[in-house]
């Protein structure tokens, strides 16, 4: 049977985990080596399933069962409401047993709903009661006028409050700092490097100097000397990890990093402090989730160590109120389904699951947005009020919307009696996950473009639409673009790099051309975007 289970940070989830592991290899004991014995566990971030990789190698090597780790950026269950939460959640499958845990389940029921077969999956949510560290959550609001002060600006004094804060609240013990932005995380621990006072002892000094030898990043190095580290996506894994470990076992006393580091990986701190709550997003600031706030949050308190914690929101006047009703209560996770429907409903017609209109419509039926979208249809531009027939209909015709931009565009053929079939093109698309938007710009392609425009276009692929320009990023990236002391790349844009797609291209020349980034941000960013452009190349 299928279950559910909301619980806080630390209250034994992966316990839940290895339990059904146990249960699944004593039942199929018979068959332990079988190619269909298999136990999938999906995690957000590429560093947790590492994490529990090790763990469970350890643990079960000596049962023969083998542990493979195969990494991408999908999404868990707690990343549902999020943009790219579609991408996993579109739908279930019969004879497999589900289990989600996550900390953060609001409305635990629907998610229960959705992955029964003919009845809801069982559910068990748990308070912050269980949790085995309490926590103290504060939520500081400070001045903050939007029409004379960016959001940078803001973040930037809030800088200036950390450093006291910490010295009130830590108590000595481990600190963790979230923000908004990779500069932000360095701008803030070389801050604390200025004005953070930690003593440390004779062997404390000889081990961070011993771990700041391993690292690669010379700002980073000579911080850790300090007793405090920065951690984000642009440092190579090698040196991430290094600085995780360090953090985990207490060589490191204070971490500042991006928020991807709270979606799992098991850094708790005694204090957590979320500077800031407006991150960039989609090309401009916007509030936090309220999942990835309680992911951050999640990170305080170490069960092995302390009986309370503290959690310090950093945020400004306006918003003080919002945040305080957001640590009393939960905003309800929806499907981000409709916004991917047209590349799901090609991928579902390449395998022959949707055959006509109809059939479209019951696999629709089998997914989180049918749960959602009868509960608050307002939520995914639906009429409120609407019975549950009416909603279906409207389901259908978005269905049918959709399966028609698939037709116009080349990517299925459809009959008189709507009965569906794919095209090569369709296939092509479904196969390497090429997102709709994208094969409408390979559609147009002649064949006699020349290899600057072939440049051009896959640059503006609607798959580099998370690669946003940043400050730092513009003087790497303007020095390869035009460089008359070094080489530069072959077919300069003109003008100054400004935008989105004028970095990948420029990305794209610079590797292709095998020219020194000197950027370790972009560095990162150029392994992705290549992986992608192999992908999209074939």
């Amino acid at each position: 049977t299928s279950f559910v289970v909301s619980a806080p940070t630390g209250s034994g989830k992966t316990a839940i985990f290895e339990l059904a592991i146990v249960r699944h290899l004593v039942a199929g004991e018979a068959s332990l080596n079988a190619l269909d014995n298999k136990i999938i566990y999906i995690s957000p971030i590429k560093a947790l399933c590492q994490e529990r990789l090790v763990d469970w190698h350890k643990k079960l090597s000596c049962f023969g069962v083998n542990c493979i780790s195969v990494t991408s950026d999908n999404d868990e269950v707690s990343r549902m409401k999020t943009a790219r939460g579609s991408y996993l959640f579109n739908g279930n499958a019969k004879g497999i047993r589900f289990i989600a845990l996550s900390a953060t389940i609001p409305n635990i029921e629907d998610i229960a709903e959705w992955m029964g077969q003919s009845e809801p999956a069982k559910y068990f949510q748990f308070s912050e009661e269980v949790r085995p560290v309490k926590l103290n959550k504060i939520v500081l609001g400070y001045n903050f006028n939007p029409q004379v002060q960016s959001v940078f600006k803001f973040d930037m004094s809030l800088s200036y409050k950390i450093s006291g804060l910490i010295s009130k609240h830590s108590e000595g013990k481990p600190t963790l700092i979230f923000c908004n932005t990779r500069k932000s995380v360095e701008m803030t621990a070389n801050h604390l490097v200025k004005n953070l006072q930690i003593r440390l002892s004779q062997e404390q000094k000889e081990i961070l100097m011993k771990i700041s030898q391993n690292i690669a990043d010379v700002k980073l190095r000579q911080n850790i000397v300090h007793g405090i580290a920065f951690h984000h996506a642009g440092l190579i894994p090698n040196t991430r990890h290094t600085i995780e470990e360090s953090f985990k076992t207490g060589q490191i006393p204070v971490l500042v990093t991006t928020s991807t580091l709270a979606m799992g990986v098991n850094l708790p701190a005694h204090l957590v402090i979320v500077k800031c709550t407006k991150c960039y997003s989609d090309g401009g600031y916007k509030d936090y989730d309220e999942v990835s706030i309680f992911q951050m949050i999640g990170r305080a308190g170490r069960s092995q160590f302390d009986t309370s914690a503290t959690v310090l929101i950093l945020t400004s006047l306006q918003d003080k109120i919002k945040y305080e009703q957001m640590l009393s209560c939960s905003q309800i996770i929806e499907s981000n389904l409709h916004k991917h429907l047209t590349e799901h409903l090609n991928a579902e017609v390449v395998l022959r699951t949707i055959t006509d209109l109809e059939v479209a419509m019951r696999w629709l039926s089998s997914t989180f947005l049918y749960v959602r979208a009868r509960k608050s249809p307002e939520k995914y531009k639906l009429p409120a009020g609407l019975s549950k027939d009416k909603i279906d209909k409207k389901l259908l015709e978005m269905c049918q919307i959709d399966l028609n931009k698939l037709v116009a565009t080349g990517m299925i053929r459809m009959n008189q009696a709507i009965e569906v079939t794919p095209t090569v093109i369709g296939e092509i698309m479904a196969k390497y996950y090429v997102a709709f938007e994208t094969m409408k710009l390979f559609t147009q392609i002649t064949g006699s473009e020349i290899l600057i425009q072939i440049l051009a276009i896959i640059s503006k692929c609607k798959e580099f639409s998370d690669f946003y320009l940043r400050t730092t990023d513009k003087r790497c990236l303007n020095l390869l673009n035009k460089n008359t002391k070094k080489e530069a790349i072959r077919f300069p844009l003109t003008g100054r790099i400004k935008s989105n797609d004028m970095k990948v291209n420029v990305i794209i020349q610079a590797v292709l051309g095998n020219l020194d980034i000197q950027n370790q941000g972009l560095v990162c960013d150029s392994m992705k975007i290549m992986r992608c452009c192999e992908r999209l190349a074939n």
